[in-house]
């Protein structure tokens, strides 16, 4: 997939949506999800926040009101490409998975 932002803005919907669910209706807070995608073995971090007004618009299949701000990073390696031969490369992804984990 060369484009995952699409599908991942989807099923990030709809995993607020299921939240909303389960939590309540009444529950008006924004739900900060933190994603990650892989294209091969190189992955692309995420920090997409949903809100009600996002869902609501989206269900309706309209536009929302407010902006939705999608934050993504993209590790630079030093070998310029995405290969995980190289063990300097390795260790920047390492690094970067665990800086991640504290958004979980």
């Amino acid at each position: 997939m060369s484009r995952p932002e699409p599908q991942l803005l989807a099923q990030v919907i709809a995993a607020f949506a299921a939240n909303v669910h389960v939590i309540g209706d009444g529950n008006e807070n924004p739900i900060l999800f933190p994603c990650l995608t892989m294209q091969g073995t190189y992955p692309t971090f995420y920090k997409i926040t949903i809100t009600r007004l996002l869902k609501n618009a989206v269900s309706r299949g309209g536009r929302p009101r407010a902006i939705t701000w999608v934050e993504r990073f993209n590790p630079i390696l030093v070998e310029g490409g995405q290969e995980m031969t190289d063990l300097d490369n390795r260790r920047e992804v390492v690094r970067c998975l665990s800086a991640f984990i504290h958004l979980l």
